[in-house]
């Protein structure tokens, strides 16, 4: 392949891992923002004296962790995606190099 096409690939990977990354901190946030509700539930058991409300509470804290696992799955799987491509990057900015090396050598030899 030529270098162009190294080029154009690292790019696009480029592109491809910053837009995962971006994904990646808006799933933290969102667990982040999920575990500053589930303090604020504890918090209210806490403070409550009714059993069905203290039962309410846990049933919605229950939801909110079930929710949190969900979302650290999705960042996990946000991180394969970032190494998968990482990977890939590196490979093409190895052949990008070997390319534009290769180039350069053809270019002295006809000169």
């Amino acid at each position: 392949m030529s270098a162009n096409t190294y080029r154009n690939n690292v790019s696009r990977l480029q592109g491809q891992i910053a837009d995962l990354k971006k994904k990646e901190a808006s799933e933290r946030k969102k667990d982040v923002d999920l575990v500053s509700k589930i303090n604020n539930l504890s918090k209210r058991i806490s403070t409550t004296k009714s059993s069905t409300t203290i039962q309410s509470l846990q049933r919605q804290i229950e939801s909110k962790l079930k929710e949190q696992v969900r979302f650290q799955s999705k960042i996990a799987d946000i991180q394969k995606q970032i190494a998968n491509k990482q990977k890939e990057l590196d490979r093409n900015q190895t052949n990008l190099t070997r390319a534009i090396e290769k180039e350069t050598k053809k270019n002295k030899l006809t000169s």
